[in-house]
């Protein structure tokens, strides 16, 4: 990465010791094009990792497997929250602590170390909170009065974490809609009405949220990308994604416009 050899760390072994260097490096301006456009290829493969949770979570909830789904559709929305700040010109750093770095001459990187960043997870949805915030439209309403990164989060640690077991071939109630759809072979149908929802409804509805706010970021996050620079994605790294999908929603599901290399 450009930062550990900037402040001349050549083995990550000894990382630790040059977290002073890095909270005192200053983008020097003419590295700011070069590393922004980098950033922004770092982000664009964070997307396709988010593609392929999404789709690997659509896919699970299509053939009952309902906990991993969970697990996969947060991991979606963990990628996409990168990608989006990438594509904004924000770096992460991790050192020790967690430190944000906007890429623009003169910045240095900046400590987040207070509860609200304890870790990547929680860290990186309340950073993406702190930057964007209600520009975000998932984050203009709650669920149970929680932000729904912070649901989805709170959803995958109760299956990693306080489940024995998981539920197959019972579900967690927040996924009832879907089974329903699922039995009655309209899956395809309920993604549509998702993919859809230009008010974002179902995205704050918890009977609908786990898959629909997933889905929604994955369309912010794509036009995040374009909006940074990101003309064309890449048909060959989103096949996989999309092949897995033809599996099990019909082939004409507005849900395929995701993959659209855009060019």
């Amino acid at each position: 990465m450009y930062i550990e050899s900037s402040v001349g760390c050549s083995n990550l072994d000894n990382w630790h010791s040059y977290r002073e260097r890095v909270e005192n490096y200053q983008l020097p301006h003419q590295d700011e094009e070069d590393v922004k456009l980098k950033l922004l290829e770092d982000g664009e493969d964070l997307f396709y990792k988010g593609m392929s949770s999404l789709s690997e979570g659509i896919a699970s909830v299509a053939t009952g497997r309902h906990s991993w789904a969970v697990v996969k559709f947060y991991y979606s929305v963990f990628y996409f929250l990168r990608s989006s700040l990438a594509s904004k010109g924000f770096a992460l750093i991790k050192n020790r602590s967690q430190y944000l770095w906007e890429i623009r001459a003169g910045k240095v990187p900046l400590k987040r170390s207070s509860k609200r960043y304890r870790n990547d997870h929680v860290g990186i949805i309340n950073i993406f909170d702190d930057l964007v915030g209600d520009n975000d439209l998932l984050l203009t309403n709650t669920i149970h009065e929680k932000s729904v990164y912070l649901w989805l989060m709170e959803l995958r640690h109760q299956i990693h974490y306080r489940q024995r077991d998981f539920l197959e071939p019972d579900f967690i109630e927040e996924y009832e809609q879907a089974k329903i759809s699922v039995d009655n072979s309209i899956y395809s149908n309920l993604l549509d009405a998702y993919y859809d929802d230009e008010d974002s409804i179902f995205c704050f509805d918890a009977e609908h949220a786990c898959i629909a706010a997933p889905l929604k970021r994955a369309a912010l996050t794509k036009a995040d990308l374009m909006q940074g620079g990101i003309q064309c994605f890449s048909t060959e790294k989103l096949s996989s994604a999309r092949n897995l999908l033809k599996r099990c929603i019909l082939e004409d599901s507005k849900v395929f416009e995701l993959f659209e290399p855009c060019c």
